[in-house]
C-alpha cells in the first residue's frame, strides 16, 4: 500500500478528509480518483499543507481555489 484517501460525498461534492501517499505516483493517482468520481462537480479538501504539490499536477491550476487560514 502506497497511500490512502478518506473522503465523503456531500451532494455533488467530494470532501477529501485525509489523503496520504508515500510516492508522487500514488499521490497523483489518489487525487485522480477523487476528481474522477462520477456525478460530482466539486472536490474540496481542508487542512492541506501550504506547500501542497497538487497545484503543480493540474492541467489548469487556475481552477484550484486556495483559501489559507489559521486557527486563531
Amino acid at each position: 500500500m502506497e497511500g490512502y484517501v478518506v473522503y465523503r460525498l456531500k451532494g455533488d461534492t467530494v470532501v477529501v478528509q485525509q489523503l496520504m501517499a508515500v510516492t508522487d505516483a500514488a499521490y497523483a493517482a489518489l487525487w485522480g480518483y477523487c476528481f474522477g468520481i462520477d456525478l460530482r462537480t466539486t472536490t474540496k479538501a481542508y487542512h492541506r499543507p501550504v506547500d501542497d504539490t497538487l497545484v503543480w499536477m493540474l492541467v489548469n491550476p487556475r481552477q484550484l481555489k486556495r483559501e489559507p487560514y489559521d486557527r486563531t
